[in-house]
């Protein structure tokens, strides 16, 4: 098993890794539009591995993100997932109406209402967290830790400069 994934980790090193259309564009375009496509390619294969569980990968996000950090109102929940808070007001009440959270008052603000994971939605947390942990693996097969932590870096340094950007630029 190690030799084939090392014969595979060499394999994929040797070979052009982004078949994509716009591998001849500049550097910095690349960067951007690779990054697009890879939120949009995990999140296909999230949806595809997730179809067993009877879940879509908004419900999975919703619930593995409960379970770990417990009842949240629904303002947090849509700034955190970088969702509009309609949305998820939608998404939260189906969830309600499907048993796998409950909407209850929250204690601070009566105007707001705090989701929680029930029973069933908790039961569903551990095998969704395995499943996108399983295509987290996929993707980042043959990625040294190196290149996945200097990634991150150059990533956050592009999210940094964006988000104080408000999308005047008078230069």
């Amino acid at each position: 098993m190690a030799t084939k994934n090392n014969q595979r980790a060499r394999a994929a090193e040797t070979q052009d890794p982004s078949p994509l259309p716009w591998k001849d564009l500049p550097s910095g375009l690349q960067l951007i539009l690779n990054a697009d496509f890879l939120a949009k390619e995990y999140r296909r294969n999230a949806r595809h591995q997730l179809v067993d569980h009877e879940v879509n990968d908004r419900r999975a996000a919703v619930i593995v993100y409960l379970s770990e950090v417990g009842p949240q109102t629904v303002n947090e929940l849509a700034r955190r997932l970088e969702q509009h808070k309609a949305a998820i007001s939608a998404l939260l009440i189906r969830m309600e109406g499907d048993g796998l959270v409950e909407l209850v008052p929250n204690a601070l603000d009566k105007r707001s209402k705090k989701a929680g994971l029930t029973p069933k939605g908790q039961q569903l947390a551990a095998p969704i967290e395995d499943v996108l942990s399983s295509v987290r693996r996929r993707a980042l097969e043959g990625v040294s830790q190196a290149d996945i932590e200097l990634t991150n870096r150059v990533l956050q340094r592009v999210i940094a400069n964006l988000a104080g950007d408000d999308g005047d630029d008078e230069s």
